[in-house]
């Protein structure tokens, strides 16, 4: 039971993740965000909110 709940934590955890990935690639473009594939999801975070944020 509590080993389900870890297994599907990890794939809505994963899941979330392409999910602001693919919104991050239609927001900023494919041209720019091809370098930031290599970030962590806490520095994407940081760049989305400079980009989105004056």
């Amino acid at each position: 039971m509590n080993f389900m709940h870890t297994l599907h934590c990890l794939y809505f955890r994963a899941a979330l993740h392409i999910t602001i990935k693919i919104a991050f690639v239609a927001l900023v473009g494919a041209n720019e965000f091809a370098p930031t594939a290599l970030l962590s999801p806490r520095e994407e975070g940081l760049i989305l909110n400079k980009k989105l944020l004056p």
